[in-house]
């Protein structure tokens, strides 16, 4: 899924173990329940809108993706 375009793609509870989701385009993407996000490699995610990214790095992006999943 490395530089994969998600924008609010449904995600919830998808199994997610050691997915690369560097790159990936996630702005309004749902992961409510999403499994296995404490493995998944990411230097980089996206969640700006077009022309105007948003990017969030290494941990920062790991953090934003568990608080995803469970919010």
């Amino acid at each position: 899924m490395r530089q994969a375009r998600l924008e609010a793609a449904n995600l919830s509870g998808a199994r997610l173990k050691n997915a690369n989701l560097t790159g990936a385009r996630l702005r309004q993407a749902r992961l409510q329940g999403a499994q296995g996000l404490e493995t998944v490699r990411v230097a980089w995610i996206d969640l700006g809108e077009d022309g105007q990214p948003q990017l969030l790095h290494a941990e920062e992006a790991r953090r934003w993706l568990l608080t995803a999943a469970s919010s």
